[in-house]
């Protein structure tokens, strides 16, 4: 993914070194978040070994949001969605969300969305594709969505995508995707960004 960008006007000691001291910690999170998830199923312990092999691939992003537009037309919803529906590619998503909130989950059987009030001493996970793809479907990826509803306050955010190791196949853990060629985790990555920044809809 190459290397860091950091911006020039800002001392390290005020940005990046709290920046890759976060990234460390949530790093460290989401491997023990995965270790847990994989205590829930019945394939071992250490059934994320593999993916978490390596330099696994995690890209930590720093989000902005800004108010709603004001006027210009569209519904009130369009001129607030600051991220539109979607699942996330990878495995586990960790997400740390200001006081603004904002964060929508929809709920599967009504296919309402529900806000995740943010809290100071929480971090949010989210199931991506690939868990739910390993487990087939016993762990959900959740279609959620970023709407800020705030006409004067911005809202930040700091998101951890744990992808892991980029040669890891995707076949169902239990076994029952033998004989098929299952994708890597690069290869399904590849496809997604593809379809979402690429392809025309």
């Amino acid at each position: 993914m190459g290397a860091n960008v950091w911006p020039a006007s800002l001392p390290a000691a005020a940005f990046r070194a709290p920046v890759e001291a976060y990234f460390a910690a949530a790093h460290a999170l989401a491997r023990t978040v995965l270790e847990i998830i994989a205590r829930t199923l019945p394939h071992g312990p250490r059934v994320f070994d593999g993916f978490m092999a390596g330099v696994p691939a995690a890209p930590m992003r720093l989000l902005h949001y800004p108010p709603a537009r004001q006027g210009g037309g569209g519904s009130r919803d369009e001129c607030r969605i600051g991220a539109s529906a979607h699942t996330d590619f990878g495995a586990v998503t960790l997400l740390l969300q200001d006081a603004t909130g904002g964060l929508e989950v929809q709920d599967q059987a009504s296919e309402r969305w529900v806000g995740v009030p943010p809290r100071a001493d929480a971090v949010v996970v989210n199931v991506g594709d690939m868990l739910a793809m390993w487990t087939r479907g016993a762990y959900k990826s959740s279609v959620h969505r970023v709407v800020n509803r705030s006409a004067d306050r911005d809202r930040y955010s700091v998101v951890l995508f744990y992808d892991g190791n980029l040669d890891c196949p995707l076949a169902p853990l239990d076994g029952s995707g033998q004989g098929q060629k299952w994708p890597t985790v690069e290869e399904h990555m590849l496809k997604r960004i593809r379809a979402s920044y690429v392809e025309p809809r």
